[in-house]
């Protein structure tokens, strides 16, 4: 791999969105034409989480990011952790770090991708830089839907508006959380609706606090099921925020297991009931119109 020639995307491709995925074709497509490897380069750090005070909440992890890409025919990933020593790199001095590090001979990039020094560097001036080296270059013009620019900043807006459906149009798929399952206080157990109870990293985008339809993805499970993101106001609200997620008709244990959960649609907002009878009549609600959801897509 180290001698072969590369055709490599850069960018930051948080949630790899159908925008990047657009990038992504055409990278395996040229690579595909010159016998080259399909690679991108990124950080494994968001660069705002070095740049910015207010980093922006992340639509993939690097773990998740890398996945996606592999699935889609990326395969090679070169990635480092950005710093402030990178972000002091003159444009001209990244690209050529970047080149005699990948072996590139094809570059593809978004149309506002911009690299170096206070984000000097532009697709003009990468062109440029292509050019003196004999390199290609491909520029990926604004990818929409329904006149909307699909970006992860726009994705992550949705998500935060709780617009589940809107976010994975644009994403082209479910937006999803993977974990662990941990021990919660088994409340849900004592009320007869246990829930796998997830921890997913503290930089992941979160909808807010809602009861969701998703589905389940685990070892020998894929199932749906309904997810409460919250406080749990009814019993004694709590500061930390729980995923806590009930799988009707399953009665296996999941504790300790790595799931992946993806949100498909909020059903309604957390709220505090005045009793634990009036919890379960509503969760019964719950369960029979998300039953009927996955009836019907089943059927579909």
């Amino acid at each position: 791999m180290m001698n072969d020639i590369t055709v490599l995307g850069l960018g930051t491709f948080d949630g790899v969105h159908t925008g990047h995925r657009v990038l992504i074709e055409k990278i395996t497509e040229i690579a595909k034409e010159i016998r080259a490897v399909p690679s991108v380069y990124m950080f494994t750090n968001h660069p705002l989480s070095v740049l910015s005070s207010r980093p922006p909440e992340l639509l993939t992890t690097y773990e998740e990011k890398t996945g996606i890409m592999t699935s889609l025919g990326i395969k090679c990933i070169f990635s480092e952790k950005f710093t402030l020593k990178f972000a002091d790199i003159e444009p001209e001095r990244f690209f050529e770090y970047i080149i005699k590090r990948t072996n590139a001979a094809h570059i593809v990039v978004g149309f506002n991708y911009s690299f170096g020094k206070k984000g000097a560097g532009d697709p003009a001036l990468l062109g440029k830089l292509c050019n003196s080296r004999g390199m290609g270059l491909h520029i990926i013009p604004p990818v929409k839907y329904n006149d909307i620019i699909i970006s992860s900043t726009v994705i992550r807006q949705f998500i935060c508006d709780a617009q589940i459906e809107k976010a994975n149009r644009l994403l082209g798929y479910e937006y999803f959380l993977t974990g662990t399952v941990s021990e919660g206080r088994r409340v849900g157990r004592d009320i007869g609706y246990p829930t796998a109870n997830l921890e997913t990293p503290a930089e992941k985008a979160l909808p807010p606090a809602g009861v969701y339809l998703t589905r389940v993805i685990g070892d020998a499970l894929a199932a749906g099921a309904i997810t409460n993101i919250g406080y749990r106001p009814t019993f004694g609200a709590s500061d930390e925020l729980s995923i806590e997620t009930y799988i009707p008709g399953y009665l296996g244990n999941l504790y300790g297991q790595k799931i992946k959960l993806s949100l498909i649609k909020k059903m309604r907002d957390e709220k505090r009931f005045e009793s634990i009878e009036a919890l379960k009549a509503q969760l019964q609600k719950d369960v029979m119109l998300a039953t009927h959801y996955f009836q019907n897509e089943k059927r579909n």
